[in-house]
């Protein structure tokens, strides 16, 4: 018989992230269904870079799912979106706005978010 120990390790990805998504430092950027994804997760699929031309400012949109109802957002918290493979930033600004939506089913809610960018 399998001890504990044995199949939790079985049951634990090792695999490196591509991308990591931060709200005040926390990397909110989780699949769903991920081992300890701490009751929130932002799809991938609902991440949304806008890249403005000369003059103009970036913004950066995503949907926060919190199941647990343990996100806090407040305005102007930092959001750094970055390229964990190549080391690089894809995106850098601050919370601009955000929305507050029931889950279906009344489990947990959503936020959207839109971030404003740095330059």
């Amino acid at each position: 018989m399998a001890t504990a120990a044995v199949l939790a390790t079985a049951l634990t990805t090792h695999a490196a992230k591509a991308r990591g998504l931060f709200v005040s430092g926390v990397d909110v950027l989780y699949e769903p269904s991920a081992p300890g994804s701490m009751g929130y997760a932002v799809p991938i699929e609902s991440v949304q870079v806008h890249e403005d031309g000369p003059g103009g400012v970036s913004s950066l949109s995503f949907t926060i799912e919190d199941y647990a109802l343990r996100v806090e957002l407040t305005d102007g918290a930092e959001v750094r979106f970055e390229d964990l493979v190549r080391g690089v930033p894809v995106f850098r600004g601050w919370v601009q706005h955000w929305d507050e939506t029931p889950r279906a089913g009344g489990v947990g809610r959503d936020f959207r978010v839109i971030a404003r960018g740095a330059e």
